[in-house]
Order: structure tokens, then C-alpha cells, then sequence
């Protein structure tokens, strides 16, 4: 599965409209608001549509598009304001990447690892069940019928799905509790810079 570039934020001046990806709401304010003006300036001065993304590797890039009825857009121009913005703002940028790779890439491993338990406990399932079927061979199809028509709850099985979705949610709450003090120490460092 090829990852893509997720994007942190963009401003077009056709539209004169600014995006925020959701994602990114934890950012210090000051950095929303650094974000904004950089990218809305950039395309009051220069024009066409300006994206800030990380790269699948976690690197921040920008980049720069137009209309094609767009006759006084100055390409040039718009490659000398992007190498301006690259020098000018390297410490935001790199900021910015380190956000991004602890807090983002975090957070996807621990849904992704989520998926992973809940298809490991699912074919756990499934083989206690076949096994369940080869031990006893009477036909199951009554069972199955009467399986139905019980209650989950005198069964025992959702009890036990329960269980792994209270143990699932306490380990979430240790990552988010993790990446909040993660938050805390790069609203430090930003502020600091």
C-alpha cells in the first residue's frame, strides 16, 4: 500500500479561502496563526493556490499551483517566495515535521495496531470455533438456530468483547495521555523559539 502526503494546510487566492486540516487542531495557536499568514500573504503576493503537506516520509513541503487562465501569475516569482519561505522559516518547518512525526504517525500506528488486535481476536475466533466443531461433530446447524435466539449476554461473548474494548481503551488513553505531555513540550520548544 503506497502511503500519500498528508496535508497540513493551504491557502488559494482564487477563491480567497484557507485550510486547516483537523487533523493539526492540537498546533499552538500562534502556529495556526503563523501558518495562516504565511500561507493567505504568499497568495495575495504572488497568486495561485499554495499547499503545505508532509511527505510520506515526514518531511514538510510546499506547493505551488495555478490556473491555467491565469496570465498574471509569475512563475518565477512564485519559485523565488517558496525558496524565501524554505529559508526564512526552516525552524517553523522543522517544528512542524517534529509534530508531525511524533504525534500524527503516533496516532496511526496505535489505530493501525488496534485493526491488527481486533482481526488477531477475530481469527482466534474463528479457529476456537473450528476446533469446537471437529471435537464435537454433531451438526451445529440446531445450535446455530439456538445461538441466535440466546442472549449475548448469558453467553458470555460480549462480556469478553467488553473486557478487550476496556483493556483497548485503557491503552489509548496512555498514548493520548503520552502525546498530550508530547504536545506540552513542543508548545515549549515553539514558544521558545
Amino acid at each position: 500500500m503506497a502511503e500519500e502526503r498528508t496535508v497540513l494546510c493551504g491557502a488559494n487566492s482564487y477563491t480567497e479561502k484557507y485550510y486547516l486540516n483537523p487533523e493539526f487542531g492540537a498546533l499552538p495557536g500562534d502556529v495556526k496563526k503563523e501558518l495562516r499568514i504565511l500561507t493567505t500573504g504568499f497568495t495575495e503576493e504572488v497568486g495561485g493556490i499554495l499547499v503545505l503537506f508532509f511527505a510520506p516520509d515526514g518531511q514538510l513541503q510546499l506547493e505551488i499551483t495555478k490556473d491555467e487562465g491565469d496570465y498574471l501569475y509569475d512563475d518565477i516569482e512564485a519559485e523565488l517566495q517558496i525558496r524565501r519561505l524554505q529559508r526564512e522559516k526552516t525552524d517553523l518547518f522543522a517544528q512542524l515535521e517534529l509534530f508531525y512525526g511524533t504525534l500524527v504517525v503516533k496516532k496511526r500506528r496505535a489505530q493501525e495496531a488496534a485493526r491488527e488486535l481486533e482481526d488477531l481476536l477475530r481469527e482466534e475466533e474463528a479457529e476456537t470455533l473450528r476446533e469446537e466443531e471437529e471435537e464435537d461433530p454433531v451438526s451445529y446447524e440446531d445450535d446455530e438456530v439456538e445461538e441466535e435466539e440466546e442472549d449475548p449476554i448469558e453467553s458470555g461473548e460480549e462480556l469478553y468483547e467488553d473486557e478487550m474494548a476496556e483493556k483497548l481503551a485503557a491503552e489509548w488513553e496512555e498514548k493520548e495521555r503520552e502525546e498530550a505531555s508530547w504536545e506540552q513540550f513542543l508548545e515549549e520548544l515553539i514558544r521558545d523559539l
